[in-house]
């Protein structure tokens, strides 16, 4: 059972993105935060496989600075990095964070 947290600040977005979730065998929700820099808390204790994160989340936090601090500690967390902001940039950006 793969285990998904999705950090995102838009309800509409978490809820699609569960729905998606509980509609699949396989996957289970692990979690939903609105905060990127809260992310880590799931990972911590151990109950994450993959993270949907969003770029920009509540409170300013960074998604891409999240996603880097989470991939150094837990390098086997899978990231999926989300946006719908049509900016080119984020592209190299998450690469970069791994």
């Amino acid at each position: 059972m793969v285990r998904i947290l999705i950090a995102d600040d838009q309800t509409a977005v978490q809820n699609y993105f569960k729905s998606i979730i509980d509609e699949n065998d396989g996957y289970t929700l692990a979690g939903i935060t609105e905060n990127a820099a809260l992310a880590e808390v799931y990972c911590a204790a151990g109950r994450v496989d993959l993270i949907l994160m969003d770029v920009c989340t509540a409170n300013g936090e960074s998604g891409l600075k999240a996603a880097a601090e989470i991939k150094e500690k837990y390098p086997k967390i899978k990231i999926i990095i989300v946006t719908s902001m049509p900016e080119v940039s984020f592209i190299e950006k998450a690469r970069s964070a791994g």
